[in-house]
């Protein structure tokens, strides 16, 4: 019988790589993972990979790297066990560090039936996830790798009815979520010559369960200097179908949009409502 199975990766000790250096971290898991799921034979339908690296808040501030279009995929196999490998040792650089990541799952990334849903940093302990399909073999292929690394292992499984882990562990809260497009979007800018430090009008939409929650929302945003642009019913917007889009100048880099959007979060979520997106035009 085959499985799916979600493999918990975890080195203890040693790692160098520390969470603060953030755009290092992000360049040592792009570059472990990248083009790790191409052409996987378990993932059905309109599969397009979107790593992001983001620091967990919501648990336990780890940091994370994560596979977002796999949220995207719905046909995988629900039928799951999952994995927990836990490796004892470690490295003294970041160098060997990456070496011994290609090394490990470097046969993970060539294996159709494996896919890699990412990777979890804290407190000197890494941790690879990802998805299989079939136990045949596997801990003993894990074991041939594990040979002149000085590292030991220990391998269990437990049934799991879905993902999970993935789920819990890996994917971010909606908030979070807005942070990572936060990023992105400030970037093209940037790369547009934006000059994030002069005002740009932006415009926010959100969305609420009723009309009353959306009228207490603008009230209270309204307190705060921003300015009502448009209201919306939309049955589209299934349990959130008044819409509203308010406006207000703001600087755009990245530090300021996360305080702007986190607040428009807070106001959202009192007055049960999500946020949505921002929009603006670059200022050079």
């Amino acid at each position: 019988m085959k499985h799916f199975i979600i493999i918990m990766v975890t080195a203890l000790a040693g790692w160098t790589i520390a969470p603060a250096q953030t755009q290092t971290n992000h360049a040592f898991f792009r570059n472990l993972f990248q083009q790790a799921n191409a052409g996987k034979t378990v993932i059905k339908g309109n599969y397009v990979p979107d790593w992001a690296y983001y620091h967990n808040r919501q648990n336990n501030g780890i940091y994370t790297y994560v596979d977002l279009g796999l949220n995207e995929v719905t046909s995988l196999d629900r039928d799951l066990m999952r994995c927990t490998l836990t490796l004892t040792g470690g490295c003294s650089t970041e160098s060997a560090a990456h070496d011994l990541c290609q090394l490990l799952f470097g046969d993970w990334k060539n294996t159709g039936s494996v896919v890699l849903t990412g990777a979890t940093w804290t407190a000197g302990t890494l941790s690879v996830y990802a998805y299989m399909h079939d136990t045949t073999g596997f801990g003993l292929r894990t074991s041939k790798m594990f040979k002149g690394t000085g590292l030991t292992g220990n391998l269990s499984y437990n049934e799991e009815p879905d993902w999970n882990a993935f789920a819990t562990l890996l994917m971010p809260g909606a908030e979070q979520l807005q942070e990572i497009w936060n990023e992105r979007f400030v970037a093209q800018m940037k790369d547009k010559k934006d000059n994030s430090n002069l005002p740009h009008l932006i415009t926010h939409t959100l969305h609420f369960a009723s009309a009353d929650s959306r009228k207490a929302f603008l009230t209270q945003a309204s307190a705060k200097g921003f300015q009502q642009k448009d209201v919306s019913n939309d049955a589209r917007m299934g349990d959130y179908p008044f819409s509203a889009t308010i406006t207000r100048n703001d600087p755009t880099d990245l530090k300021s949009i996360n305080l702007l959007t986190g607040l428009l979060w807070q106001l959202a979520s009192s007055n049960n409502g999500v946020y949505e997106s921002w929009t603006t035009q670059v200022k050079n």
